[in-house]
C-alpha cells in the first residue's frame, strides 16, 4: 500500500511540476493547495531536496521548486524513497534483495514466482511513468469549460479575443459570432496545444470541445 508520504510527495511534485514557469511555491500555499498538513510536507520536501529532485530559495519570492525537469523524475524513484523496495517480499526485490530462510528453491517456490510478477507488473507502472507523462494524462482528462454555462447549447461559432495559459489550462476569451456577447473557455493544454489557436481565429466551441474553424487575413 502507498504511504501517506509517498502519495503526499507525488501530489506535491505534480503541483510544482504545474507551477507557472517553475516559479517557487511556498509551503503554507502548496499544503493549501493539496491539502497536506504543512508540517508534515516540510518533512517531505526536505527529503525531496536532499535526494537531488526539489530545490529552495529563502527571502522574499522563495520557497521550493523542482530541480529536474518533470520528464526526468518518476514515480518508482518517489515510492521507493518513502516506501522502500516495490517487492511485496523480499526475495523478489532488485534493489533490496534478501532469500527467505524457508524456501528450498525459489525457481519452484509458488509465493516467490507469483510476488515477483506483482513487482515486476508494478515497477513496469512506476518506472515507466513520470511527472511529465502523469501530468500530459491528467491535461487531457480535463473538460472543456465555458463561462457563462451554455447548456443546452450544441456549439458557440466565436472569435477569439484573447489567448492566456494558466498552468495545465487555457484560458480563451471569446466574442460570441451571433451577437457579439463575451465568453470564455478553459481548457487543457494539452488540447489546446496540437490546434495552435491564436488572436484572430474562428472556432466552434461546445461543452467538450474546441474546433477551428478558420484563420483571419
Amino acid at each position: 500500500m502507498l504511504s501517506k508520504k509517498a502519495k503526499y510527495a507525488i501530489k506535491a511534485l505534480l503541483r510544482l511540476a504545474q507551477h507557472e514557469q517553475g516559479e517557487p511555491m511556498r509551503i503554507a500555499d502548496l499544503a493549501r493547495a493539496e491539502q497536506i498538513p504543512p508540517k508534515f510536507l516540510e518533512l517531505i520536501l526536505l527529503g525531496l531536496k536532499n535526494h537531488g529532485m526539489l530545490q529552495s530559495r529563502k527571502g522574499k519570492g522563495g520557497g521550493y521548486s523542482l530541480a529536474r525537469d518533470p520528464s526526468d523524475i518518476y514515480l518508482g524513484q518517489i515510492v521507493r524513497m518513502f516506501d522502500r523496495p516495490l517487492a511485496p517480499v523480499p526475495c523478489a526485490s532488485q534493489t533490496a534483495y534478501v532469500p527467505c530462510a524457508d524456501c528450498r528453491d525459489e525457481a519452484v517456490c509458488r509465493v516467490h514466482l507469483a510476488m515477483k510478477e506483482v513487482r515486476d507488473a508494478t515497477a513496469k507502472v512506476l518506472d515507466g511513468t513520470s511527472l511529465a507523462s502523469l501530468r500530459h494524462k491528467v491535461d487531457l482528462a480535463l473538460p472543456t469549460e465555458l463561462t457563462p454555462s451554455s447548456s443546452g447549447l450544441s456549439s458557440i461559432e466565436a472569435m477569439v479575443h484573447h489567448v492566456r495559459a494558466f498552468g495545465p489550462v487555457v484560458r480563451l476569451e471569446l466574442n460570441r459570432v451571433q451577437d457579439g456577447g463575451m465568453i470564455e473557455a478553459h481548457i487543457p493544454r494539452a488540447h489546446y496545444e496540437p490546434l495552435g489557436i491564436t488572436r484572430g481565429q474562428r472556432v466552434f466551441v461546445s461543452p467538450t470541445s474546441v474546433r477551428v474553424f478558420a484563420q483571419t487575413a
